[in-house]
């Protein structure tokens, strides 16, 4: 029974889809997107702001019907900036941000030259010496937790010295990691009482003896952030009161420091010109589809899924008139395949998106995936709405969270397929 339904869903797929996927349409959205006129899309310079602009004008151009005078759904958040000085010197040894240092997103400013203190195992695995580390005054000075936590076995050992990084337990100024490479994330908490810095610094920039650090990091704190969610509409031609739903988020890191920003090609300027491109093709007139159609992009994913989750608590139309919801991020590679998660929820619609992709030879593999919290899907699945997360991958573009994640190294090597094998999976419907 499974097999003849699958057999007359991919008969209808492949004779209704006609695909008009465009990589050049693609690429000029995502060089847009992840210039550095748009701030990195963060909250600093309001590229948040420029980034949803450009979104907005991309469906206007296209057509797509708004709830109300305009796209934008606002909300706001509080979120840590870093718009200003970023500086570090080791040693006197000047180091560049976002490629060999980063600051944490929960940092304070901060501005002086500092004395380091090492914290490593010798100090830890000795009671006497911790002790004595831990009565020491470090208020004026940098801790260099020199510990590699992969090494611990003892998750007693583990959660200590967790307390003392995440708590401050010591009172330092500051706090210096170790990383082989440094990536960076957003941060929507409130930020603590205490001034503290914290610093992931390449390993390799850091010497043998870590003595002093000079420090310039301005930060600035939003409250009450207006940031908004873009969303359009295409009226089912048959059901439009009911929907299918393409998300995706188009916020990013934004700036560190004045001159440094974080592109975010693939992450995720790359679902978010998928979805438009995706909108343009069903807003063609011999593509409308059964059901009404809405696009959602996303605000607030980096700063903890924050525009997904309020457009959950702040519908536009009832959450149960979603009969499914594909959610894009980072949709940029391909040669090795598509990860889909929640296919091991909804197993009928992955035999589905994997018997069309069976057929036509779209990606080298569909891989399924369990339920995940790590991107917009997460709170729609929360509230019983049938949603798939589809991420590609390649080992043509792994950059992550970094500056290298750029539009000149992102090459959309199968963006052609994975536009075909979305539409034809959701002309299933």
């Amino acid at each position: 029974m499974v097999k003849k339904f699958l057999f007359l869903i991919l008969s209808a797929s492949f004779s209704f889809s006609s695909a008009a996927q465009d990589v050049g349409y693609a690429r000029m959205l995502i060089d847009s997107l992840a210039s550095p006129q748009m701030f990195g899309r963060g909250y600093a310079n309001k590229g948040d702001s420029l980034a949803a602009a450009f979104i907005s004008a991309q469906f206007s151009k296209i057509g797509l019907q708004a709830n109300g005078r305009d796209y934008y759904q606002p909300f706001v958040l509080d979120i840590n900036t870093f718009p200003e000085n970023v500086s570090l010197k080791i040693n006197n040894k000047s180091l560049e941000p976002g490629k060999e240092f980063v600051v944490s997103p929960g940092s304070h400013a901060d501005k002086g030259i500092y004395r380091v203190r090492t914290f490593d195992r010798k100090t830890y695995d000795k009671p006497c010496k911790f002790r004595k580390f831990r009565k020491q005054n470090h208020s004026d000075h940098y801790i260099f937790y020199d510990i590699d936590t992969r090494t611990i076995k003892s998750k007693d050992s583990l959660r200590i010295i967790d307390s003392l990084i995440k708590n401050n337990s010591f009172n330092a100024r500051g706090a210096i990691f170790p990383k082989q490479s440094v990536s960076w994330h957003s941060w929507a908490r409130p930020l603590s009482n205490t001034p503290f810095t914290t610093l992931d610094v390449k390993r390799d920039q850091i010497p043998i003896r870590l003595k002093e650090v000079a420090v310039d990091v301005d930060n600035v704190f939003l409250q009450n952030y207006t940031t908004r969610n873009v969303i359009g509409f295409i009226s089912g031609r048959v059901q439009p009161d009911t929907f299918l739903v393409i998300t995706a988020h188009y916020d990013h890191l934004g700036l560190m420091g004045k001159s440094t920003y974080f592109p975010g090609a693939n992450d995720n300027a790359s679902g978010t010109a998928m979805l438009i491109d995706l909108a343009r093709h069903f807003r063609m007139p011999q593509n409308q589809p059964y059901y009404s159609m809405a696009f959602m992009a996303f605000s607030g994913e980096e700063a903890g899924l924050r525009g997904s989750k309020f457009y959950t608590e702040n519908p536009l139309f009832p959450l149960n008139r979603i009969k499914f919801l594909l959610n894009l991020d980072m949709v940029g590679t391909g040669s090795d395949g598509l990860l889909v998660f929640n296919a091991t929820a909804d197993t009928t619609r992955a035999k589905i998106i994997e018997a069309i992709n069976a057929e036509k030879g779209y990606v080298k593999e569909i891989r399924r995936r369990g339920e995940s919290r790590s991107s917009d899907h997460y709170y729609f699945h929360q509230n019983k709405v049938p949603a798939f997360f589809l991420l590609t991958v390649g080992s043509e573009h792994r950059f992550y969270h970094d500056l290298y994640d750029r539009r000149e190294s992102l090459t959309l090597s199968k963006y052609k397929d994975v536009f075909s094998l979305i539409t034809d999976f959701l002309n299933t419907f």
